[in-house]
């Protein structure tokens, strides 16, 4: 048999930490969505900020490209008609200068002149209308165009170049302007800020050419049948993908004006762990608080509850073998106070019942030994009767031997049946005495 105690903790688990248990896992799943979520939010953020700190950073460098492609000097520089190079490289000299992000300024001329401040020593068969930067400005004339990652002809350091054909006051075309950019140095500014290590921060350019990378390995490396690249159809978003057996997040944002495409790429378990760790804290202080609720559930039913339970039926077990002056001691303001008081109650009719009982069994046996003191003297009476009577049945055998003894056992007689007569008075007082007793003794 289950004890109350038993019973009372399965009724505790039952109506309170069945419910708290499930409420508990209602909330760590929706504390799981809601971490994704905020990270998943931050993350999305982050890479839309991060094209927002491009667009501004090149913003100012694709104005100076263009102010640049329409000065004077720069346009005729060509012909040279007023000595416009010497002005143009004081021009050239001057801003980078002032621009501490400008690696080089410059203009590749048709006829492969390169005008171009800081100096640098170029190999003497260097040909600027062969380079990248002056292919891709000449592909798109009248745009701002930026280069993919290449190599410096005379440093060797990968540089991206921002570059805009210059056309002559008739129209014609007499090279591009090119302001080289250092990809180390965009790196070090891009890729701020981040909320994870395994974060990867990098740039894809429309035709799928990696820009910027923390890796330089990845520099001008070719994503576009990655799935990340293919995927990336809309402005902003995120796409799933599998890279080197490990399933990825890459969040992404269009920057339309630079033709760019940004991305933050992380390992989705990296994320997955991140929410399970803030979601196995909400899991543990929830079991602290189950624990500690059902240590004062149990507490409170086991000292409101079950103490008292014990408690009477101890006392109770106390009455049942006849210890009448226990005393039920549960003082609680409920109903188990209230049964208490009706034992104490309880108790106390059956000590007077007992004591009433005793004292009618004590004048009953007084009365038993008084009744049987009367019978015994009533015998006695009786046994003296027939002695006496044996005595006159002898005396009256005798008189018919002698006159004189028949009138002397006359006499003898007479004053026998006075002694009987009075004995057998003294027998019917006893009895009637006897009798008066034991009805005495019943009415009790």
């Amino acid at each position: 048999m289950k004890s109350l105690k038993s019973q009372m903790i399965l009724i505790i688990i039952l109506i309170s930490l069945l419910p708290m248990v499930i409420f508990t896992a209602l909330s760590a799943y929706q504390n799981y969505s809601r971490t994704f979520n905020n990270i998943t939010s931050h993350l999305e953020n982050s890479t839309k900020n991060r094209a927002e700190v491009l667009r501004t950073y090149f913003k100012p460098i694709f104005d100076m490209a263009n102010m640049l492609s329409d000065d004077a000097n720069v346009k005729g520089s060509y012909s040279n008609k007023y000595d416009e190079r010497t002005w143009l490289l004081k021009n050239f000299d001057n801003i980078v200068k002032k621009y501490s992000n400008f690696e080089a300024v410059y203009i590749g001329l048709k006829d492969k002149t390169m005008l171009m401040k800081p100096a640098a020593e170029l190999p003497p068969d260097y040909d600027p209308t062969k380079r990248p930067w002056y292919k891709a400005a000449m592909a798109k004339p009248g745009n701002v165009v930026v280069s993919e990652p290449y190599a410096d002809a005379s440093s060797g350091n990968i540089l991206i170049t921002v570059s805009k054909v210059v056309k002559d006051n008739n129209g014609q075309i007499i090279g591009v302007l090119g302001i080289d950019l250092s990809i180390k140095k965009l790196v070090e500014s891009f890729l701020r800020d981040q909320l994870f290590d395994e974060e990867t921060p990098y740039i894809v350019n429309d035709k799928g050419i990696t820009l910027i990378h923390e890796d330089p390995d990845k520099w001008g490396v070719d994503v576009s049948s990655m799935e990340f690249f293919t995927n990336a159809t809309s402005q902003s978003g995120v796409v799933e993908y599998t890279y080197n057996n490990v399933d990825k997040l890459a969040f992404y944002y269009k920057i339309p004006e630079l033709g760019w495409t940004v991305y933050t790429a992380i390992p989705k378990v990296v994320i997955q762990n991140q929410v399970w760790k803030q979601t196995y804290m909400y899991i543990i202080v929830g079991i602290i608080i189950i624990v500690i609720a059902f240590i004062i559930g149990l507490m409170f039913v086991n000292n409101a509850v079950v103490k008292p339970i014990i408690t009477m039926s101890k006392d109770m077990e106390e009455v049942g073998k006849g210890h009448l002056n226990v005393k039920v001691n549960v003082t609680a303001k409920n109903e188990l106070g209230k049964l208490a008081e009706i034992m104490n109650k309880t108790i106390m009719s059956l000590r007077s019942l007992v004591e009433k009982v005793k004292k009618s069994s004590e004048t009953l046996i007084e009365t038993s030994e008084n009744v049987s003191s009367s019978i015994n003297k009533s015998a006695s009476v009786n046994e003296h009767i027939y002695a006496e009577i044996e005595e006159i049945n002898a005396k009256v055998q005798d008189a018919s031997s002698s006159l004189e003894e028949t009138t002397a056992g006359v006499e003898e007689i007479a004053a026998a049946a006075q002694s009987v007569s009075k004995s057998t008075q003294e027998v019917m007082e006893r009895t009637t005495e006897t009798s008066k007793l034991a009805k005495e003794g019943l009415k009790t």
